[in-house]
């Protein structure tokens, strides 16, 4: 199919100012080969045909992806590890990104603005690809030291898992077994889920210890059916509130900060403050060598006739704050990957707070950062 020669006004002007997103370079690169980026001339740009191609190649890769068990992904990841693939030196990894390329242009071939019927596998997935491909997601996104704590922890609750079914004499859970048995996708499933169970994280000022035994008439511990992690922290009564917490390992993006609580309809809470905070994560030697690391602060004070309005209800609630907070893209200081993590807080020194159910923070990436919207419409806008 010949090229269009016509240039648009929107790429030449985008390719102009060198702010074409990279995900699409990079794309156009894989589909249609890098020669086609070069202008012929100066003042010619990237021609229709190629945004076009652009579009169906993701459609492909979407498809390619969801049939093989990747729905937790998003747009921008997608992206990235399209191109993290295509790089690897991988024989098996490099014949499938070979096929989907090739499947794709058919595809553009056959059909431009073609919305159905994208791509079709024919084959199943392949575990090691599989495996291979969740292995980059977290050596790419997430620092080595992120990783081995993540590790370390599973390996310690498979452990504790083997002890408990001790009666079962096939039961043995050494390093060789745990290595063989090693998930990356549920390790990178772990590490890039923004949320903290306070039950679970137990960041709360006075709570119960952890059997249940000390300190119960402030707060407690109880189970909950309607928790995801089956425990939610009660307030019974206390003066000095203090509720806190710690999301490591956050991804780039805008995310809504959510609270997930219930409110006792027979007691008032009110001057509750809300503080969320962005920081880098120094090690000590970064620390001393380079100085306090970046960080950023975003508080809230809760409205009473908010609690009011929760109460009354008497259910469960997931609040989110009314603000957003921006993760940027890590730093590398002395070849050491900075990630970010996110505190919050919760208190007020001030009056008796009664009657309070807590179950969750997380953080919910925000609307306006779709990446999947802003480029299709992208797409409207240069057809």
């Amino acid at each position: 199919m010949p090229k269009s020669s016509k240039p648009l006004t929107w790429v030449d002007q985008e390719l102009t100012n060198d702010n074409l997103p990279k995900n699409i370079k990079l794309n156009i690169e894989l589909l249609l080969g890098e020669e086609d980026l070069k202008p012929k001339r100066k003042g010619t740009e990237l021609p229709k045909r190629s945004m076009n191609a652009f579009f169906i190649y993701r459609k492909a890769l979407d498809k390619e992806l969801k049939n093989r068990g990747y729905y937790d992904l998003r747009m921008r990841e997608k992206v990235k590890l399209a191109g993290m693939l295509w790089k690897s030196e991988n024989r098996e990894v490099k014949e499938i990104c070979q096929q989907l390329a090739s499947k794709a242009k058919n595809l553009l071939e056959q059909e431009l603005n073609s919305t159905t019927n994208y791509f079709t596998p024919t084959s199943q997935p392949e575990s090691s690809f599989n495996d291979y491909v969740w292995y980059l997601m977290c050596t790419n996104q997430f620092s080595e030291e992120s990783i081995n704590e993540k590790k370390e922890r599973l390996r310690t609750n498979a452990k504790a898992s083997v002890k408990l079914d001790a009666s079962d004499s096939s039961s043995s859970m050494d390093e060789e077994n745990f290595d063989e048995s090693f998930n990356w996708r549920r390790m990178y499933m772990k590490l890039s889920r923004p949320i903290s169970f306070v039950a679970k994280d137990r960041g709360v000022l006075w709570l119960d210890t952890a059997d249940g035994i000390v300190n119960t008439h402030h707060w407690k511990t109880l189970d909950c059916d309607e928790s995801e992690y089956g425990k939610v922290v009660f307030l019974d009564y206390v003066w000095w509130f203090d509720v806190w917490g710690n999301i490591p390992n956050v991804l780039p993006g805008i995310y809504d900060v959510i609270w997930r609580f219930k409110v006792n309809p027979n007691f008032r809470l009110q001057n509750l403050q809300f503080v969320t905070r962005v920081l880098e994560v120094f090690n000590e030697k970064l620390e001393l060598k380079h100085g306090e690391p970046i960080e950023t602060q975003t508080t809230h004070l809760m409205n009473s006739k908010i609690f009011e309005l929760i109460a009354e209800g008497g259910n469960w609630v997931e609040y989110c704050l009314p603000y957003q907070i921006t993760i940027p893209e890590e730093r590398v200081i002395d070849s050491v990957r900075i990630p970010h993590s996110v505190e919050y807080r919760l208190y007020n020194h001030e009056d008796i707070k009664r009657g309070l159910w807590i179950d969750y923070v997380r953080l919910r990436i925000h609307k306006d950062d779709d990446e999947e919207e802003e480029l299709e419409d992208q797409h409207r806008h240069i057809n």
